[in-house]
């Protein structure tokens, strides 16, 4: 069952968990960071949502849905 969540925002810390492992298995199979690695996870979400590059990811099922946009992706 897919998980609905609203856009990113103040209101859910710019969805802080999910960006935390994106970020973190970014890192890891490309060893960069989309944003700075010294700011607090919260702070990191908030960055990566409204970097000017295009940020999506999607979930595993057998036809993947889309389960996060940054700003820039959501203005595509």
């Amino acid at each position: 069952m897919a998980t609905s969540w609203n856009e990113p925002g103040e209101l859910n810390q710019y969805l802080k968990a999910h960006v935390t492992r994106l970020l973190v298995n970014y890192r890891h199979w490309t060893g960069k960071s989309l944003v700075p690695p010294n700011l607090p996870s919260a702070e990191q979400a908030r960055e990566l949502y409204y970097s000017p590059f295009v940020v999506l990811s999607h979930d595993t099922a057998p036809d993947p849905l889309l389960n996060y946009a940054n700003q820039a992706g959501l203005d595509l």
